[in-house]
This record gives C-alpha cells, sequence and structure tokens, in this order.
C-alpha cells in the first residue's frame, strides 16, 4: 500500500471514511461490541476506497530527441510518443472536444488563440498547452490501483527509469539526460555572477544551465537501434512491472531487478546533477547497487566479470589501474564526502567523472543484457562471476 498512496492521502482517507461511521454509532449501546463494529466498518469502507482507484495516465512534457517522425514507444507501463500523436489518442479517447484539439494545434503552430469563456474544456486546453508547449513529446506512465499523488510520483521515478535505461544507448548519457528533461523538473536557469577586486577590477559572467537540447540521431539509426534492442527494453518493461507489483516478489531475479532499477535512477540523478562531488557519489552508488552494495571490492569484482577488465588493468593510457580509481572515486569520493571526513571538499571532480560516467555506462548496459540472455539469472553475485 505505501507505493499506492502516500500518508497525506490516507489521512484524508481516514477522516472521510470515520466520520460517517461514527455519526451511525450508538452510544448507549455495549461499547466493546460498537468498537469491533465500527473498525470493520471502517475497514470495509477504506478497503472499497482502494478499489475505486481506477486507471490514470500521468502525463509528462519532454524534449527527448530531434526527430520529425517517431513512432510510440512502449515500455512496460511508459509510453513515449510525440505530442501530436498524444493529442490525437486522447481526442479519440474523447478525453478533450474536437474544439479544444483544434484550438491546440493551432497554438503549437504558432497560431494566437482567442480567448474562450471559462469551461472545463478551457481549463484542459490550458492545462495542456502549459504542461506542452515547450516539449514536442510526451511520456505517459498508465496505473491503476494509486491515489493522485502516488500515481504522479510513480510515474515521474518509471519516467526517470526509462530514460536513463535509454541513455545507455548513447555514449555519453549526461548528454542526453541533461537535455531530456521532463516538464515537472527544474527548466533553463541562467547563473550570473560578479567579480570585484584590486586596481579597478570588474569581471562578470553567466552561464546556461539545463537547456533544452533533445538527442540528435537519424530516424534510420533510432529506428535500427530500437529494433536491435527488443530484449534489453523487455528487460527495462520487467523491471517497471514487478516495481507496480501490488504484492511483493521475493525470488532472487525481483531482487537483481529492484537493484537495477535503483542503478537506474542514481544514473539519472548523477547525470542531472552539477556539482562534481555529488555526481561523482552517484556513479558510486550505481556501481554500488549493482554490486548488491558490496562496495569497492564488489563494484571491482562486477567490473572484473561485465567489462573484462583486470584490477590491475589500466583503463586508459597512463591512467589509474581499476583497481586505483575505484578506491579513489568509492572510498576517497563517497564514502568519504557522505561521511564527512573527505580531504577533497572543493576539488575539481570532471576528469574523474568522466571514467565513472563511462564504466556506469558499460557495466549497466552489459548487466542489462545479461539479463534479457539469461532468463534464469536471479541472483546479484551472478553478475559478477566471469
Amino acid at each position: 500500500m505505501a507505493k499506492r498512496v502516500r500518508e497525506d492521502e490516507w489521512l484524508t482517507l481516514v477522516r472521510v471514511k470515520v466520520g460517517p461511521v461514527l455519526a451511525e454509532l450508538d452510544f448507549s449501546a455495549d461499547r466493546s461490541e460498537q468498537t469491533s463494529s465500527a473498525l470493520n466498518s471502517i475497514k470495509a469502507s477504506l478497503d472499497l476506497a482502494l478499489d475505486d482507484f481506477g486507471y490514470r495516465e500521468h502525463v509528462f512534457g519532454c524534449v527527448f530527441m530531434n526527430l520529425q517522425e517517431f513512432s510510440p514507444l512502449q515500455i512496460g507501463a511508459v509510453r513515449i510518443e510525440s505530442r501530436l500523436d498524444w493529442l490525437a489518442r486522447i481526442r479519440k479517447a474523447g478525453n478533450i472536444d474536437e474544439v479544444t484539439h483544434r484550438r491546440i494545434e493551432r497554438a503549437w503552430n504558432g497560431k494566437k488563440l482567442r480567448s474562450r469563456k471559462p469551461s472545463s474544456a478551457q481549463n484542459n486546453e490550458y492545462t495542456i498547452l502549459k504542461t506542452t508547449s515547450d516539449y514536442p513529446y510526451v511520456i505517459c506512465v498508465g496505473l491503476s490501483g494509486h491515489a493522485q499523488q502516488a500515481g504522479k510520483e510513480q510515474g515521474i521515478l518509471l519516467s526517470k527509469v526509462v530514460l536513463a535505461a535509454l541513455s545507455l544507448f548513447w555514449k555519453h548519457p549526461s548528454t542526453f539526460l541533461q537535455g531530456a528533461r521532463l516538464s515537472c523538473e527544474r527548466g533553463e536557469w541562467i547563473a550570473r555572477t560578479m567579480t570585484f577586486g584590486e586596481n579597478n577590477f570588474f569581471g562578470y559572467s553567466f552561464s546556461r544551465h539545463r537547456m533544452p537540447m533533445g538527442a540528435v540521431i537519424s530516424t534510420e539509426d533510432w529506428s535500427e537501434t530500437i529494433r536491435s534492442h527488443q530484449e534489453f527494453l523487455s528487460v527495462i518493461a520487467e523491471i517497471s512491472e514487478k516495481f507496480l507489483a501490488e504484492s511483493t516478489d521475493n525470488s532472487g531475479r525481483a531482487k537483481v531487478m529492484h537493484a537495477v532499477l535503483q542503478s537506474l535512477l542514481w544514473l539519472h540523478k548523477a547525470c542531472a546533477e552539477e556539482d562534481t562531488a555529488l555526481s561523482l557519489v552517484a556513479y558510486s552508488a550505481a556501481l554500488d547497487s549493482l554490486s548488491g552494495g558490496k562496495k569497492a571490492r564488489g563494484i571491482k569484482l562486477l567490473i572484473n566479470a561485465q567489462l573484462g577488465i583486470d584490477d590491475n588493468q589500466s583503463l586508459y593510457q597512463g591512467g589509474p589501474t581499476l583497481s586505483e580509481f575505484v578506491n579513489e572515486m568509492f572510498n576517497n569520493g563517497r564514502s568519504r564526502l557522505v561521511h564527512g571526513t573527505s580531504e577533497k571538499i572543493g576539488h575539481d571532480w570532471s576528469r574523474t567523472l568522466v571514467t565513472a560516467e563511462s564504466l556506469t555506462r558499460h557495466a549497466l548496459y552489459s548487466c542489462i543484457t545479461n539479463l534479457s540472455s539469461k532468463p534464469l539469472l536471479n541472483s546479484l553475485d551472478q553478475l559478477k562471476e566471469k
């Protein structure tokens, strides 16, 4: 239930359902019988309320990529499609009327709309335009049995998981994810600073952040990428389904899927984070999730097995060995930063991040590929076996 209803939503439900039950109590009757009857009535009423959470589709705008033609992509509960295809779909389903449909298309084409009388249709139009006008794509997450806030939050989480998985197809996932932001995330902003100093020195600078730049790829290359990764994407769908399952799945494979889900979320966090030290913490956590929380030694074993890199092998010409790099990333980078014992606060970790991102990307890609080709893989320890 914790994933289906948030605490404030649960409290609201309880307040709504308790009142009518208390109003019907006969306080002159036996208290023990009244208490038992009231609790049973409240429980039954709450169970019915939970069952009433029907299917809802949570929609987020997204600057996904640069394609003019895009076939809808369904990955588990998550669907990515162009906003035009989405608009036609919700019109066909009866979620909006024909006038609203035409007006939204006109607005997207840069036309100025006439004012509209206040109505539910006008409110729908306003909300859709505010959510999608800056985004050529939408990500829809269809969920059943979730209260509104809980469903929205789970929709955001699964959207990030899917985007992080798709980012693995790019050499630099950070480039993909920084451009493919969601409409519910902080948008583009400009950081401005000034500097004063001796000899009448005056300087200033500004930099743009979170610019909405969709990934650049040709229609043919994208189609081939999706065609050749059907089994890979089926694992992401399986991860989504196991996460949304009402009953807890304690099987070994479910635990592996949950670890991959958390690793993808940490990858998304690492790529979106602008502070290099915090980004390194997130990359370390992504790899640690795949290792089963076995820290630096587990990460080395994971990379030994998945990428075929030995501990004493240099990661690049003139660079550190795998063992040296992981120790620096996890121990000096992650652990000491988290526990407040780092001697490198304020250091520039950007060079370390390049290697951390590459290792995380290749390790995640390899693990997901293994899961797709080995349906009986049911332990994180198996991912660390050569």
